[in-house]
């Protein structure tokens, strides 16, 4: 699947993926590389999506909506997995 990130507030800020290869622009490919094999997160607080490898499509798409300042996503962008809800916690458990 082809997808593609840009800046809405940072002019020549990108990230591309042509379906099987990634690239950006040369001031976003450090903040990419740094932590991309890394587990990334789905939500600002976690829980976090383990890669399957360098090449896993859906940590480059959670990495890449990361690192770009007021991300616009066109394309057809990898199906993301949904945070699981919270299992029962007992009722005296305060939060």
């Amino acid at each position: 699947m082809a997808w593609r990130v840009d800046s809405r507030t940072v002019a020549g800020r990108w990230v591309a993926y042509d379906g099987s290869d990634w690239t950006s622009d040369a001031d976003t490919w450090p903040d990419m590389i740094v932590g991309l094999a890394q587990p990334q997160p789905l939500t600002p607080t976690g829980p976090y999506y383990t890669p399957a490898g360098p090449d896993d499509e859906v940590a480059i798409f959670l990495r890449a909506v990361r690192v770009i300042a007021a991300p616009v996503v066109t394309g057809d962008p990898p199906q993301v997995p949904q945070p699981e809800p919270p299992g029962e916690t007992p009722g005296d458990t305060l939060y």
